[in-house]
């Protein structure tokens, strides 16, 4: 198995009611925190994930926005929310739970608008570092574990299809590449390379 640092993303909210928020205490309830399939096909649905990602998400940081890659460190002032209390499975659907915000943050009140009325407009993603397993008939990969969760982002650009919010892909990986590769593939970065040099 393969370890991998990923930034995936997810559909935030199903159907939303006033009764799902308390602003006084900044809490939202019902949240869908990982799914079972991603636009970036990989697939959730996996003895391992549904194992132990309940106890991964429990009390992960929530963020505003993706960092520039997975690991990089996060602002403190970016740092919005905390997943509370437990997560659970919903078979056919995903994982879910509780998020508590920072009332007095400065994107509160947006973001309970957003909600409330445009629920479809952002997307959370997972941050997480997993163990990659095989390749299924359809092309996704399985997800056999998730390591650890930096935290789950908020993010305003996903790549959505019929309510499913997905960001483009970001992976870390471990690699090398010659010059003639760099050149080839990466143009607009050898050039900026060398302007900066």
């Amino acid at each position: 198995m393969k370890k991998t640092e990923l930034l995936e993303s997810e559909q935030v909210f199903g159907e939303v009611t006033e009764a799902m928020i308390d602003r006084e205490q900044g809490i939202i309830r019902g949240v869908k925190l990982l799914g079972l399939r991603s636009k970036n096909r990989r697939n959730y649905d996996t003895p391992g994930v549904r194992q132990n990602a309940s106890k991964v998400l429990e009390g992960a940081r929530i963020y505003i926005d993706h960092p520039a890659t997975a690991t990089t460190p996060r602002s403190y002032r970016d740092k919005f929310a905390v997943v509370e209390g437990e997560v659970t499975y919903r078979a056919g659907l995903g994982h879910f739970g509780t998020i508590r915000y920072n009332p007095k943050h400065p994107v509160a009140e947006q973001f309970v608008w957003d909600v409330l009325h445009a629920p479809k407009s952002f997307g959370m993603s997972i941050n997480a570092s997993v163990k990659m397993g095989a390749t299924d008939r359809g092309g996704d990969a399985a997800v056999e574990s998730i390591d650890m969760v930096r935290s789950i982002d908020i993010v305003t650009n996903p790549a959505t299809a019929e309510g499913l919010f997905e960001s483009e892909q970001i992976e870390e990986e471990e690699m090398t590449i010659d010059i003639k590769t760099l050149r080839e593939k990466h143009p607009e970065l050898v050039k900026q390379l060398l302007e900066e040099s």
